[in-house]
């Protein structure tokens, strides 16, 4: 199964003449390192009828990705993602991809990067709310949810589209290490939904876990995921999924 994150393999060579105890030491080798996407913007310039400045910051371990393949920034007013925006940013170097934007009235938005480097996609999700009420409110991300002490990422192939069976991939740091071992259960649902869907992984490789599901309907998911061990470790972290309509 291909997907958008390339994972390093390690293919070891053994040499003749190397004993039991040289042949079974295997180092291991991480993952290729996902890459990292972060929406900056003004919050007191929240407000509408005037142009607005988004930068998406792209890195990489901590260092800047300067050739990303694309980098598209999608608005949409809530209850109206069938019209939303789809915005090309323009390369400012130093990792920074640059849009400007006008909010034409006053209410709650939806911006969504979209970027495409090194054979990774990462689309997280921001919730806005412009007009005179948006200095009291905390700009919401689903996705740029940071522990402590965890690192997620997750990644799909190509689109998620309604009725057909997705895997996603997730992949988890615990203290800048593999999180092996564990349990990683996700919580789905949609907004209006009463009943939550439980899914549990399935660790495939260290520290990555992957999961299928078919999402029933097109629009905005909820997804919580539950990270625990057996030395007590509890982390909840909370992202949004799109999920497109069939095509």
């Amino acid at each position: 199964m291909k997907y958008l994150m390339m994972i390093a393999v390690a293919i070891l060579l053994v040499a003749c003449g190397q004993t039991e105890e040289e042949q079974g030491a295997v180092d291991y080798v991480e993952p290729l390192s996902p890459i990292e996407v972060e929406l900056l913007y003004d919050e007191e310039a929240l407000e509408s009828g005037e142009n607005m400045t988004f930068d998406v910051l792209v890195t990489q371990n901590e260092a800047p990705v300067e050739d990303a393949r694309e980098v598209i920034v999608e608005f949409w007013q809530e209850g109206a993602k069938e019209e939303s925006d789809m915005i090309e940013s323009t390369n400012e170097g130093d990792g920074v991809y640059r849009v400007t934007y006008e909010f034409l009235e006053d209410g709650l938005y939806f911006v969504q990067p979209h970027v495409t480097a090194r054979d990774m996609h990462r689309m997280p999700l921001y919730e806005l709310t412009i007009g005179e009420e948006a200095a009291d409110q905390e700009k919401q991300s689903f996705v740029e949810y940071e522990s402590e002490i965890i690192d997620l990422s997750l990644f799909a192939e190509d689109s998620i589209q309604a009725g057909e069976e997705t895997t996603l991939l997730i992949v988890v740091e615990h203290k800048d290490k593999p999180f092996t071992g564990g349990v990683l259960t996700l919580e789905v649902w949609q907004h209006e939904d009463e009943a939550h869907t439980w899914l549990d992984t399935e660790e495939t490789d260290v520290g990555q876990y992957e999961v299928s599901h078919t999402f029933a309907d097109a629009g905005e998911y909820h997804v919580v995921f539950h990270i625990e061990d057996d030395t007590g470790l509890h982390e909840h972290i909370h992202e949004a999924l799109i999920v497109d309509e069939n095509t």
